[in-house]
């Protein structure tokens, strides 16, 4: 099966074993031989959330196959557990798209930055970032640090708002790390928890990545996710 041109994370390092059990893999099929490969964040156990430029580049065509999901692996074909989509929701202005599956059981969701955590990707803030490439058996993390808080470029996807722009710090992403999430922590009564403040939209020439702003999209995300019906987990 083909797939984008694409690598996995450059310079940085695989995932450990139950490690990031929320950053799954997306298969969007659209031909009888290709497929497109992208990075997708759990943020509701029958709810993901990745770049909506995955299922525009090329067009998704149900004729060949369901639009899948595996979660709760580090392991890019075996392991965690695996869903085919049911709908998918577009945002308008900005490179945003949910996917709904039947619920995943026992497998942790990512939090999401709100509009007023601006701390969290202010300019100078290094985040964790996590991605499968399209040729990487296994899942894959680097270091990118916040540069910008309006990125716009020739080279970025045009008519998309809300994006950022992060650059290599340890390691850096590559195309095909498309939909996958830029992590930043944040103390809750104690205790350390990651948080999701963007989703990788495109990697652009050179050391720098555009991502979409969880933040500044968090009453879209939240309403529309809040308006789709809880999905039973298969039997």
């Amino acid at each position: 099966m083909g797939a984008s041109p694409a690598a996995a994370i450059e310079g940085g390092w695989p995932v450990a074993n139950g490690d990031l059990p929320y950053v799954g893999r997306l298969l969007v099929p659209f031909s009888a031989t290709a497929t497109e490969l992208c990075t997708v964040v759990l943020i509701r156990p029958d709810v993901g959330l990745t770049a909506k430029h995955c299922f525009k580049d090329h067009g998704y065509n149900p004729a060949f196959g369901n639009i899948t999901l595996r979660f709760g692996s580090t392991q890019a074909t075996v392991g965690g557990q695996v869903r085919a989509a049911r709908d998918v929701t577009f945002g308008t202005n900005f490179d945003l798209a949910l996917v709904h599956f039947p619920s995943t059981t026992g497998i942790s969701t990512l939090p999401l930055a709100r509009g007023d955590q601006r701390d969290l990707w202010k300019n100078g803030t290094v985040g964790l970032v996590s991605g499968w490439g399209s040729n990487s058996p296994t899942l894959q993390a680097a270091n990118l640090k916040i540069k910008d808080q309006v990125y716009s470029s020739a080279q970025i996807l045009t008519g998309y708002n809300y994006l950022m722009k992060a650059e290599s710090y340890r390691g850096n992403v590559t195309p095909g790390d498309s939909g996958g999430p830029l992590i930043n922590q944040r103390s809750v009564n104690g205790q350390v928890v990651d948080t999701l403040v963007g989703v990788l939209s495109q990697k652009s020439r050179g050391n720098a990545a555009a991502y979409t702003k969880v933040g500044s999209t968090f009453p879209w995300i939240t309403s529309t996710m809040n308006a789709l019906p809880v999905l039973a987990p298969p039997t």
